[in-house]
């Protein structure tokens, strides 16, 4: 969360680019004269995606822990299975952290500039910088930058009426609990490589 997306952006076309430093140590195997070039839409996603992930990870973590077990230890002495739990219950309980860090990242992917030059994608953003540049009259630069915030006024309205949509509340006794670990078993190594 602390390195700019830019920065992540150079440092992928530093280092995975068509003449980058992977390039560069590949230059002496047989058969590998070009790396793809990651450029263009994949490479935008890719940067975007590594670098905002956080601001739906962390809330969403938050939640998970602050949330109780008894609520899916009830609907597994229901007779649920481990999926439907997980689609009935949990799903429901973290949606609003879900809902605000997907706020804040598409939010965020909107109005970047840095990252998507960079990776040479044109994107909304790129298209208003070059409307201000490259005339004398700002006004078209100033009608995107309004569509732009009509744009982003949107996505906040459709977010506030999904979550009115969604009640969220606890019923019954008792304190809120911790909920005890799950092992992993078999999948601990693959979910280690996975968020690694």
């Amino acid at each position: 969360m602390v390195i700019p997306s830019y920065i992540g952006a150079y440092t992928f076309i530093a280092a995975l680019g068509p003449k980058g430093m992977l390039q560069d140590s590949l230059g002496g195997l047989v058969g590998v004269e070009r790396l793809p070039d990651i450029t263009g839409f994949f490479g935008a996603w890719l940067v975007l995606t590594l670098f905002t992930y956080p601001l739906v990870m962390l809330p969403v973590r938050a939640m998970l822990q602050k949330s109780d077990p008894s609520l899916e230890e009830a609907a597994r002495s229901m007779g649920r299975n481990a999926r439907s739990v997980f689609l009935s219950v949990t799903v429901p309980q973290v949606a609003p952290a879900i809902g605000a860090g997907g706020l804040l990242v598409s939010l965020y992917v909107l109005s970047d500039f840095g990252a998507v030059s960079i990776m040479r994608f044109n994107s909304f953003t790129l298209d208003i910088h070059t409307a201000y540049g490259a005339s004398f009259d700002r006004a078209g630069a100033a009608t995107l930058g309004l569509l732009l915030v009509v744009l982003m006024l949107g996505i906040l309205w459709a977010e506030s009426r999904f979550q009115r949509k969604r009640s969220q509340y606890r019923t019954g006794p008792g304190v809120a609990r911790r909920p005890a670990p799950a092992p992993l078993g078999r999948m601990r190594l693959p979910a280690l490589l996975f968020c690694g």
